[in-house]
């Protein structure tokens, strides 16, 4: 990618340029780095070429803390904290509940004789499922201001014992890829159902629904069964929707589309394993983990995010 700005093929050095590292920063990588950041800016590749940093070049790491930089690197850059407790937490709903309310979560396919033109004004102004998803975010909106039930969640879920750090994005970046699975479960029901498709009423009744279930996935996944058992309780004292029954943990349930709490134990199948393939290790039992934990991870897949299995 250097090299391309530095070649100026299509004009690169005519713009001003951003590298980003996204994520800890290493030193088994970034001391190689410590010419660039130099005043020098030199890059010092394996085979000993040296390539000079362009002056419309910036570079930028952007990691949740310090705790494996060294003291060679941080002393070579500028910075800039944002402490999650004083930033305003509608500036990270905000990108996120715009992208699932513009962006047409079911793509149509233009025929060759309409222009891609007439096709994206028609989305933007004319979708079915465009309109469905605004409902949805007009649904979603009292749930996500400062003082609502996800940003009173987070702060709770801060404080229970997590497998991984938590932060406030991964964990809002979760609960919308969970969301999204949402809505297209409506819009998948609508397109099947064109002459009764869900009515606001029952609209509001499972996605409500569906963001409680998802909001424990989300804050809790990554936590053990209890965590997720304290998450669920901490909800029920805060918010009136209706609820699995006392006792029960709430994912131990799923939300059909009629906005009822279904145990997925119902959903397991009963089958007879033959007293011969007992003992083979590709022999899988459904079981009320198996069965829930495959609807979970099967929307992660759809929606390309990266996951981590963890078994204890």
């Amino acid at each position: 990618m250097l090299l391309r700005i530095i070649d100026s093929i299509r004009g690169e050095s005519l713009k001003r340029q951003w590298i980003i590292f996204d994520g800890d920063v290493d030193p088994e990588w970034v001391e190689n780095l410590n010419s660039v950041l130099d005043d020098n800016k030199l890059l010092t590749l394996p085979n000993g070429e040296r390539l000079a940093i362009p002056p419309n070049v910036r570079i930028m790491f952007e990691v949740q803390d310090l705790k494996y930089a060294t003291l060679a690197t941080v002393s070579r850059c500028g910075m800039m904290t944002i402490d999650e407790a004083e930033e305003d937490i509608s500036f990270t709903y905000a990108p996120l509940t715009t992208a699932s309310s513009q962006n047409d979560l079911q793509p149509q396919t233009p025929s060759p004789s309409e222009p891609v033109e007439t096709l994206h004004q028609q989305r933007q102004s004319f979708s079915p499922s465009l309109q469905v998803q605004r409902d949805i975010a007009g649904i979603l909106a009292p749930y996500f201001t400062d003082n609502g039930l996800i940003s009173r969640c987070l702060e709770y879920a801060r404080s229970l014992d997590h497998v991984m750090d938590f932060t406030r994005l991964r964990a809002l970046t979760s609960l919308f890829a969970l969301l999204k699975q949402g809505v297209r479960n409506v819009l998948a029901y609508n397109l099947s159902h064109l002459d009764f498709p869900l009515t606001p009423d029952q609209l509001e009744a499972y996605i409500s629904r569906y963001l409680i279930s998802s909001t424990v996935w989300a804050l809790a996944g990554d936590g053990r069964l209890r965590i997720r058992e304290q998450l669920s309780d901490f909800i029920r004292s805060i918010t009136t929707l209706p609820l699995p029954p006392p006792g029960s943990p709430i994912i131990d349930y799923e939300v059909s589309l009629t906005g009822d709490w279904i145990p997925w134990i119902q959903k397991v199948p009963a089958i007879e394993v033959e007293t011969h393939k007992i003992t083979l290790m590709d022999a899988v039992v459904p079981t009320l983990d198996t069965v829930r934990h495959e609807s979970l991870l099967y929307t992660w897949l759809a929606e390309h995010r990266p996951m981590l299995i963890y078994i204890s």
